[in-house]
């Protein structure tokens, strides 16, 4: 399964959908742990399809002023939002487990 790449205006509108989860990975294409991070990524949206799982490229332009305002300065950073308030996030290369409490905090 592959993950979504969106922009800053395509997460606004995912967070405005009621009761909903939303988990994403801000990564950059130069990044090697946001690579080594994506097929275990990929696995957890395939066994968690209640979440919606994307990615934001921080060096997109049309994400600047989020990547600015949710002050992401390490890739991967992984955000995890319920019914549209942050619950959890963590920064740096995530194994399945390590994932999995995250989601659970």
């Amino acid at each position: 399964m592959s993950i979504p790449k969106i922009t800053a205006s395509d997460l606004t509108g995912l967070l405005s959908t009621p009761d909903s989860t939303v988990l994403a990975k801000f990564f950059a294409t130069w990044c090697g742990p946001c690579r080594q991070f994506a097929p275990v990524l990929e696995k957890f949206a395939a066994d968690h399809p209640e979440i919606t799982c994307c990615e934001l490229d921080i060096d997109d332009s049309d994400n600047t002023k989020l990547v600015t305002e949710l002050e992401i300065l390490t890739v991967p950073t992984v955000i995890i939002w319920r019914n549209g308030k942050i619950s959890a996030r963590t920064s740096g290369f995530l194994n399945m487990n390590s994932l999995t409490q995250l989601l659970n905090k």
